[in-house]
Formats: structure tokens, C-alpha cells, sequence
């Protein structure tokens, strides 16, 4: 927990990078390589990767 409270801005914005990361690579997997079920893994991950977000 201490950690979460002395490093709160900088894993909030690892987190935001790696959600938008995760959304980019959604969107190249689900329309350029028409990878539908692979790229539901990235949908999947952007929306947990907001949870946490929001949980912080």
C-alpha cells in the first residue's frame, strides 16, 4: 500500500499509457490483420486497465 501511495501519479500514468498502448493494438488487430478474437484480448485488458484507473 505504501508504495500505490508514494508512487500514485506515476502509476496512474504508466497505467494510462499502457490503456491507450491496449486500445491502439485493438484497433490494428481487430481492422488491418482482421484478428477479431485476438483482439477482443485488448478490448479486454483497455477495460480493465480503466477499472483500475478508476479504483485509484
Amino acid at each position: 500500500m505504501d508504495f500505490i501511495l508514494t508512487y500514485h501519479w506515476q502509476v496512474f500514468i504508466a497505467i494510462e499509457i499502457v490503456s491507450v498502448i491496449s486500445l491502439l493494438l485493438f484497433g490494428l488487430f481487430r481492422y488491418f490483420f482482421s484478428k477479431d478474437k485476438f483482439s477482443i484480448i485488448f478490448i479486454i485488458s483497455f477495460i480493465a486497465l480503466l477499472l483500475i484507473e478508476a479504483l485509484l
